[in-house]
């Protein structure tokens, strides 16, 4: 029975990803929410009908959500409940939010950007300083990160250009 809700479940959240416009990051998230479920992880998935990207290149924008989607699974796992929740909206800005649960009630962001520092283990450590290198490239997109009571929020923003 309770398996039954759960692919119920997973199938409404994948649903919803048909509102994604861009085929590669559609794949990519299809990919990463699909992941995430077969390791027993409860996901919820938010999707504003039309949101699309510009100003920015595909390419940039998908290795960010690769690395944020790949750290949120891989530490969410070890969180006593296990959760991921991946929302795209639009107001004035593009978001892309990317949250899940962790072990730790509280984890220090200031240093995890740094190239080489990790708190899985040694030779880690490249995902977010390789989203801060692609960040430099861009006035326009920022990353925001945050982490309290055992959530570890990433929030994306890709203001548009003024033409």
């Amino acid at each position: 029975k309770d398996s039954a809700s759960d692919l119920k479940q997973q199938k409404f959240d994948l649903a919803k990803l048909t509102r994604v416009t861009n085929m590669p990051l559609k794949s990519l998230l299809y990919s990463k929410v699909a992941k995430a479920f077969d390791k027993g992880i409860q996901c919820h998935v938010e999707v504003e009908e039309g949101v699309f990207f510009t100003d920015m290149r595909p390419l940039d924008l998908i290795t960010i959500i690769s690395i944020l989607c790949d750290n949120a699974i891989e530490a969410t796992v070890l969180a006593d409940k296990p959760k991921l929740s991946i929302a795209i909206f639009k107001m004035e800005i593009n978001h892309y939010v990317v949250e899940n649960s962790t072990k730790e009630a509280y984890i220090d962001v200031t240093p995890l950007k740094q190239r080489g520092f990790s708190t899985k283990g040694t030779g880690r450590g490249l995902g977010l300083a390789n989203i801060e290198e692609i960040l430099f490239r861009y006035d326009n997109v920022t990353l925001e990160t945050e982490s309290a009571q055992h959530r570890f929020v990433q929030l994306l923003s890709i203001t548009p250009k003024e033409d």
